[in-house]
């Protein structure tokens, strides 16, 4: 009779290939997944750390770098355009313009240009502007008056030889036209049609009657 101890025993025994065989997929299986967890964790620490002590730091002194690059360009610029230039005209141009061309423009404008220009302008409404009003009024609105009437007379005289033409052209050709295709031609035509044409006519409808009939079935 078997004891409990020897069930158990025999129980042992017969499980120890089992769980010897899932150990082993264990470690098969287990290992290499736990072997590329701890990997993935070790390069996120590294990338963590890279990104924590090299890049932002990194990041931090070039972004530096080019505000210190930006000021240093703009003072360079200042200093080599536009203060030059600034100086240029505040010490060169501007007391140039204001001492030394200025003021002989402004005499040269008070005392020539603006005498000749009152002078042109006296001459102008003296001299020039009553011959030619004098001349508008006396001869060219006249003339311009007289040109429009001429124009307009001889526009209706033509108008009227037209009329007149027209007139002597229908009594000399339309008119005798008229007649002679009233008393000739409508008659003559009257003529023709009975005295001629219809007995052709009839004589042709005969004869193409009669051939037809005497043709030989």
């Amino acid at each position: 009779m078997n004891t409990p101890q020897q069930g158990t025993a025999h129980d042992d025994r017969a499980d120890g290939p089992l769980l010897a065989l899932l150990r082993v997929l264990a470690v098969v299986l287990l290992v290499p997944v736990r072997g590329v967890w701890e990997l993935l964790r070790w390069c996120g620490r590294l990338l963590r750390a890279l990104r924590t002590h090299v890049l932002a730091p990194l990041g931090r002194r070039l972004e530096a770098l080019l505000a210190r690059l930006t000021v240093a360009l703009v003072w360079m610029a200042s200093m080599l355009f536009h203060r030059p230039w600034a100086a240029l005209w505040r010490h060169v141009l501007a007391p140039a313009l204001r001492y030394a061309l200025l003021p002989p423009l402004l005499w040269f404008h008070r005392r020539v240009l603006a005498p000749c220009g009152a002078g042109l302008l006296w001459f102008a409404r003296a001299v020039l502007v009553p011959p030619l009003a004098w001349s508008y009024r006396r001869l060219l609105l006249p003339l311009a008056a007289a040109l429009a009437a001429a124009w307009r007379a001889t526009g209706a005289a033509f108008r009227a030889v037209g009329r007149g033409l027209r007139w002597c052209g229908y009594q000399m050709v339309g008119r005798p036209a008229i007649w002679l295709h009233r008393a000739a031609f409508v008659p003559a035509g009257r003529l023709l049609r009975v005295a001629v044409w219809a007995p052709a006519r009839d004589t042709w409808r005969r004869a193409f009657s009669t051939s037809r009939t005497k043709r030989p079935r």
